[in-house]
């Protein structure tokens, strides 16, 4: 869109005068406010004083409403200059970036959403390490006493106990301790 001095659309191309539901011929000579609700001209018309005012080329974000939903559009707008370096005008080009802005937004949600699953994850793992050390703390008392007491049979009753029982001692603290490996297996398997 081209806009003189004073805001009025001098030139328009024909996508914009599409999103502005008009043809390019009945839009030469309107302003902003002619055309779109009041807090949405006031917006547009504040950037484009701004870049008549100081002098430079902005971007600018500005909601405008296309066929009865409301889109957003990213504006650079700069200004225009006659032979003798007076400003006369406005440029504007707009690019719509309603879906950019709207995917932003899921993926901002789908982002929150995952922090949330794994503060969770971590919360359950947490619980799962305290569950673990508790387990394999009260599993191995019982496995202490069995292989401290097979130990003390044996070596207190070394003479009394035939080979059988001999054997059944020290079958029940190899066992013992093969239980007391699957449980450090176990443990390490956990932390992976």
């Amino acid at each position: 869109i081209v806009k003189d001095i004073n805001k009025r659309i001098q030139l328009i191309n024909k996508h914009a005068a599409n999103i502005l539901n008009a043809k390019q011929e009945e839009l030469t000579g309107k302003i902003m406010a002619d055309l779109l609700p009041p807090d949405i001209a006031a917006n547009i018309d504040a950037s484009d004083s701004e870049t008549l005012k100081f002098h430079h080329l902005i971007e600018t974000e500005e909601q405008i409403p296309v066929f009865g939903k409301l889109n957003t559009f990213l504006s650079i707008k700069f200004p225009l200059y006659d032979e003798n370096g007076n400003i006369i005008g406005l440029c504007t080009v707009g690019t719509n970036i309603t879906d950019i802005k709207e995917n932003e937004e899921k993926i901002k949600g789908l982002n929150e959403e995952l922090q949330e699953k794994i503060k969770r994850l971590e919360e359950a793992n947490s619980e799962l390490n305290a569950f673990t050390y508790s387990a394999s703390h009260d599993l191995r008392a019982p496995l202490r006493a069995m292989s401290g007491y097979t130990s003390l049979l044996k070596r207190d009753y070394s003479g009394k106990l035939d080979a059988d029982a001999a054997r059944m001692l020290d079958v029940l603290n190899r066992n013992a301790q093969k239980m007391s490996h699957l449980i450090d297996d176990l443990l390490s398997y956990s932390r992976i």
